[in-house]
């Protein structure tokens, strides 16, 4: 007689083990390393969303333009805010840590205003290096205690108003044809100056 009773609260446990392992996978894929949100003050402006970009194991594929553009794990979505009390212009750059295996020639990028039906060229991160100010720099830096070697520049003189916000999505990627290694990654962190 006892064992009919186990079985049935034997079969409820095991049932409820493989949910709860279900919803924490679940949870790992959506909420993977490169996707936290996170925000950083400047001087003159705020900005809120998927600042640091991490490419490694998972995402480190090279991939077609179409494609990257389609995918979610490429799109790293922010906010600037501007915090001063008249209109400023700021321009948006990517600090890439020093230690980084890719080699910034493999990645490509495009930048998108949210609303903007503006169509934006895809461009490689390695068109020009950028010299972002010593003060956001040291910010950036104390933040997360990463040595960066260069800047490079996404995108220039966004014109914000008083007390206003623009969102942004940016598209990163590997190129195709890239030869890259499993172990191999990119870390970056998205920059106002």
């Amino acid at each position: 007689m006892r064992m009919k009773v186990k079985s049935p609260i034997l079969i409820l446990i095991t049932i409820l083990l493989v949910i709860c392992m279900i919803f924490s996978f679940l949870y790992v894929i959506l909420n993977d390393g490169n996707r936290t949100k996170d925000s950083i003050k400047y001087e003159k402006a705020s900005v809120e969303g998927l600042i640091r970009i991490y490419i490694y194991e998972k995402n480190n594929q090279p991939k077609a333009d179409k494609k990257a553009l389609k995918s979610y794990i490429n799109r790293f979505d922010f906010k600037i805010k501007n915090n001063t009390k008249k209109e400023e212009s700021f321009h948006i750059a990517l600090d890439v840590n020093k230690l980084s295996t890719i080699n910034i020639k493999n990645i490509k990028y495009v930048i998108k205003e949210k609303g903007s039906k503006e169509e934006k060229k895809l461009k490689m991160l390695s068109e020009g290096i950028y010299q972002i100010s010593p003060e956001n720099k040291n910010i950036l830096f104390n933040k997360y205690k990463k040595i960066t070697i260069d800047s490079y520049l996404l995108e220039d003189d966004i014109v914000i108003k008083s007390n206003e916000e623009k969102e942004y999505s940016l598209y990163l990627w590997i190129k195709e044809g890239s030869k890259i290694k499993k172990k191999d990654f990119f870390e970056a962190f998205i920059v106002i100056n």
